[in-house]
């Protein structure tokens, strides 16, 4: 901008008016320099920060909550302290979940384990955890389509003491899941276990807990 120093003008007033058309008036100054009128436009960066302001999108997260189907763990199962034993394998699909299903959304930016509790269930000859000293869940996925699953540690327990009650808490470890839980083939659940055998049938079941992150695109971006 400059100052006209021969007479006053409505340079800002213009700008801001919107009217593209109006030319700064040319003061005695630009004159004796013989430059061109100056033609006042809104600046390109608040042009540019319009654009994206309404090119954004809207993201969110929310819950899901998922039951694990009961396990039963028989009496005598050799659980070897120094190398981890399958004791729960199943299919398991946050899609079919109901909070799932009620939102609305155009892609997913994210899901992963945010904890997992298992409890011994009722009519359980084995009243709690206390054969065990360490729990690893994995998922399992068909990624490449090369029927050669992979997996990924999504929660653990490794302190013996939190086994010693009728429920254990897992501690997540918040891994990115969106690609097994999109495969092609669903994913399933692994359960790993270190301990001593079981003097009793053990029978658990469980609620696995994810946060989904998503988004909307804004209508003028698509």
């Amino acid at each position: 901008m400059y100052y006209d120093l021969g007479r006053r003008t409505d340079l800002a007033q213009a700008a801001w008016s919107g009217d593209a058309s109006e030319e700064a008036p040319v003061g005695r100054y630009e004159a004796d320099r013989g430059r061109r009128p100056v033609r006042r436009r809104l600046p390109v960066s608040l042009a540019a920060a319009t654009l994206c302001l309404s090119c954004l999108d809207l993201t969110w997260t929310f819950r899901v909550d998922e039951a694990v189907d009961a396990t039963t763990v028989p009496a005598g199962t050799p659980l070897s302290s120094q190398e981890a034993t399958i004791i729960l394998d199943q299919q398991l699909n946050i899609q079919s979940e109901s909070e799932y299903q009620e939102e609305e959304f155009d892609y997913i930016e994210r899901i992963a384990v945010t904890g997992l509790t298992f409890r011994i269930a009722t009519g359980s000859p084995s009243p709690d955890f206390s054969f065990l000293t360490s729990f690893e869940l994995y998922l399992m996925a068909d990624l490449d389509g090369d029927s050669t699953p992979e997996r990924v540690l999504v929660a653990y327990q490794d302190d013996p003491a939190a086994f010693a009650g009728s429920e254990v808490t897992l501690v997540a470890t918040g891994a990115d899941i969106k690609d097994y839980v999109a495969a092609a083939g669903g994913y399933r659940i692994t359960l790993e276990a270190t301990g001593s055998p079981p003097s009793e049938d053990a029978i658990f079941e469980g609620v696995v807990a994810y946060e989904v992150e998503v988004g909307l695109w804004s209508l003028a971006c698509r």
